[in-house]
Formats: structure tokens, sequence, C-alpha cells
């Protein structure tokens, strides 16, 4: 018995195990993929790349999780008012002051 792959059988192996999953998932996205090409056809979405990074856009970072306390360097809660450790009052940093 000749265990020996000839090299195209090999590439055609492996395109298959490699494409397989690929197709598979597709074909489970199919009825996603027809309503989002539907939507774009019909002007109700905006793929350009206009619509992903406006220009002049900021990410919104949104508020800080904690708070260095400014006396003894623990950290806090950004809505606590007060350190926990050490008691003194806290200040959020503003990006305005200097």
């Amino acid at each position: 018995m000749d265990t020996n792959i000839s090299p195209v059988m090999r590439i055609i192996a492996i395109a298959v195990l490699v494409l397989t999953p690929l197709v598979v998932v597709i074909f489970q996205r199919l009825e996603d993929i027809r309503e989002i090409n539907r939507k774009r056809q019909n002007g109700e979405l905006d793929l350009s790349p206009g619509s992903f990074f406006p220009a002049g856009s900021r990410p919104n970072l949104g508020k800080p999780v904690e708070i260095i306390c400014p006396q003894c360097h623990s950290s806090n809660p950004a809505d606590h008012q007060y350190c926990g450790h050490c008691g003194a009052q806290l200040t959020p940093e503003r990006e305005n002051e200097k």
C-alpha cells in the first residue's frame, strides 16, 4: 500500500481543510449578509470611511475609573470625594488646568 500523497492532492486537502470553516460561517450568516446588502443598496447604511472616522472626532474615553490621592498617592474610586486611606480631599484632574 502506497502511503505517499502527491503534492497536488496535499494542496487540495489543505485547501479543503482551510476553506470549509469559512464556507460554513458564510452560510450561517447568509441572511445577515443579505440584510446588510439590502440596507446598503437602499441607502439606509453608510459604509463610507467618513462614517467610521468622522473628521475631527476624538474617542470618548469617559470618566476616569480611579483618582490618585494627591497626599498619599493611594488609588480611590472616581466617585469618592475623600481618600479612603488618609482622608484628604480628592480633586479630579482636569485637562484644561496647568
